[in-house]
């Protein structure tokens, strides 16, 4: 990856992480129960939960890889 492409990722990732703390409940649900995600671009998405007025950030995941293998307890 590009620094470019890394410097455009961060940025977008930091937009995401704006946007979920000032509405929670916009990303997807995914198939674990309490976990939402939403996609940073077509190759990754980020994984939280919320709890009160906390959102967690659980993971950065490469869609890309086998969902298998997504641990986000």
């Amino acid at each position: 990856m590009g620094h470019n492409r890394s410097d455009k990722l961060i940025r977008e990732v930091e937009k995401k992480e704006k946007l979920i703390s000032k509405n929670p409940d916009m990303g997807s649900i995914s198939e674990i129960e309490g976990i939402q995600y939403v996609l940073i671009d077509k190759n990754f998405s980020l994984y939280y939960r919320t709890n009160k007025d906390v959102v967690e950030i659980l993971a950065f995941w490469d869609n890309r890889g086998n969902p298998e293998n997504l641990n986000v307890k």
